[in-house]
């Protein structure tokens, strides 16, 4: 006879003030592995009354939510109750399904972190997040300046300017940022705290400072300023230097990454979830990046000098190219543009799958506009005489804007709308690639349907952004149409989940 299912769920808890962690076993039912497995001989605790309600989604605009669900233990007898002493917040949980040999008979169900638990007189429930929370709740930049500086020495100003600000971060062509004011005594500013390739342009008031030599160290810069009205870089150390006293507000252009081919949102994602996130690269899915820089090879930029979350900047960077991101129930970080379904579906659908199933829609939009180059300060007064009014105009705009339209759409949709897009894209070109794309996809109806099936062994076989196949006798589906997952949320206890499926026809 086969052995029956059952979920196992492993949770990591800190013990003691000193961060000591333990690793908790529960199960569905009493389950003992064997001397083979590993762990050898560990018993789960059969306390699990619900294995998981989990919800999990992206958006069809291309931003990211972070997975949420919750774990529900019996606690009838109180032998749960010396989990109130445990550190369970940001740690890692597993839920695994299967039978026999443990855990390779048995199916990853989810890879996440927790909260505290909340204790009930008879339950124990854990709040469980799915590993996009780890960035969620990361800021960007952790660094920060000091105010250590000895005038006329030092790089990390004085207690009465910058101490405590986040020093900045940057990442491929960004434009009339103002750079951080790190040494009012030798003039030098900061554009990122690392590398840079160049520093392109530096401005003052507006006007263009010539462009010296490049320094080759920190000592290099600070022993010898710049003649006047010029500056020089330090690109190693994401510095330059002023030649003579500003006059007003100090913008800069500049370039990060080697090559245009390092400056895509791909690259740039993959660069700050590793880097600043702390995502180990193995669980960054190569595939889903070089796929999306198949889709979308544009460069772009962004500068952030103030304290954010990473997750946000990783929406501001998927959405320039329609893309979304997060992790999936592995615990991988992924990505993806979100592109109409097309291609072999993971998994097919029929009425005999499906418990039911709602639709719902939104109406075309006739016109897309899209806003690209970024200038990250804008500067409508207090600028020199000498520039021109071609620039006064560039620089009192935030942003430039492209825009693709089809009158045609509004024939037959007569509240037919027009949607805005904001990227960081830099390129004109590339932005109204981007914008007849989108209009491509939202000059068509957006369908949304929800069906609920209980085949569970289906339901591990998805992931967001799959592809899925959904044939029944209704809503104009009766000889089979693709999909895109956008949702799914899942009730373990019930052996029940929901897709949310998008289109565009």
């Amino acid at each position: 006879q086969m052995a029956r299912s059952v979920y196992l769920i492993e949770i990591v808890a800190a013990t003691d003030s000193a961060g000591t962690t333990t690793t908790l076993y529960f199960s569905t039912e009493g389950f003992v592995t064997s001397s083979s497995d590993t762990p050898t001989n560990k018993y789960f605790e059969p306390y699990v009354k619900q294995p998981a309600l989990m919800n999990r989604e992206i958006s069809a605009t291309g931003q990211s939510n972070v997975g949420y669900g919750e774990i529900v233990l019996t606690n009838i007898d109180g032998a749960l109750d010396y989990l109130i002493d445990y550190g369970f917040d940001g740690r890692s949980v597993t839920i695994r399904h299967g039978s026999g040999a443990y855990p390779s008979n048995f199916t990853t169900v989810l890879v996440g972190t927790m909260e505290q638990p909340e204790f009930r007189w008879d339950e124990v429930s854990i709040k469980i997040r799915d590993r996009q929370d780890e960035l969620a709740s990361k800021q960007l930049q952790t660094t920060k300046y000091a105010g250590t500086n000895s005038l006329p020495n030092g790089l990390d100003g004085v207690a009465g300017d910058i101490k405590g600000r986040p020093k900045p971060v940057l990442y491929g062509q960004v434009f009339n940022i103002t750079p951080v004011f790190v040494n009012t005594s030798r003039l030098i500013f900061q554009v990122n705290d690392g590398a840079v390739n160049s520093v392109d342009a530096v401005y003052d008031r507006g006007v263009s400072l010539t462009k010296g030599a490049d320094y080759t160290d920190q000592t290099d810069m600070e022993t010898n300023a710049p003649s006047a009205g010029y500056f020089r870089a330090w690109p190693s150390g994401g510095y330059f230097r002023l030649g003579s006293s500003l006059a007003g507000v100090i913008t800069a252009d500049v370039t990060q990454g080697a090559a245009a081919s390092n400056r895509t949102v791909a690259q740039i994602m993959k660069s700050i979830v590793i880097g600043l996130g702390g995502v180990s690269s193995g669980d960054v899915d190569s595939g889903d990046v070089t796929a999306l820089d198949t889709a979308n090879s544009s460069v772009v930029g962004v500068y952030v000098d103030w304290e954010t979350d990473i997750s946000s900047v990783l929406d501001e960077l998927s959405s320039s190219v329609g893309a979304w991101w997060g992790f999936d129930s592995l615990g991988k970080f992924r990505m993806a543009r979100l592109a109409i379904p097309s291609g072999t579906a993971v998994e097919s659908f029929t009425e005999s799958e499906i418990i039911d199933i709602d639709r719902s829609g939104e109406i075309p939009s006739y016109s897309i506009k899209l806003k690209y180059k970024k200038f990250y300060t804008v500067q409508d007064s207090d600028l020199a005489g000498s520039v021109t009014n071609v620039r006064r105009s560039e620089l009192k705009n935030e942003f430039r804007e492209v825009i693709s339209t089809d009158s045609a759409v509004l024939t037959k949709h007569l509240l037919a709308s027009e949607r805005e897009f904001v990227t960081l894209l830099v390129d004109a070109t590339a932005a109204q690639t981007e914008a007849d794309r989108l209009l491509d996809i939202y000059g068509l109806r957006q369908d949304y349907f929800e069906i609920r099936s209980r085949d569970v062994t289906i339901q591990y076989d998805i992931e967001l952004g799959d592809v899925v196949d959904i044939t029944v006798s209704r809503f104009g589906l009766s000889s089979g149409e693709l999909f895109r997952v956008v949702g799914i949320e899942s009730d373990l206890k019930r052996n029940e989940y929901k897709l949310r499926l998008w289109r565009a026809v």
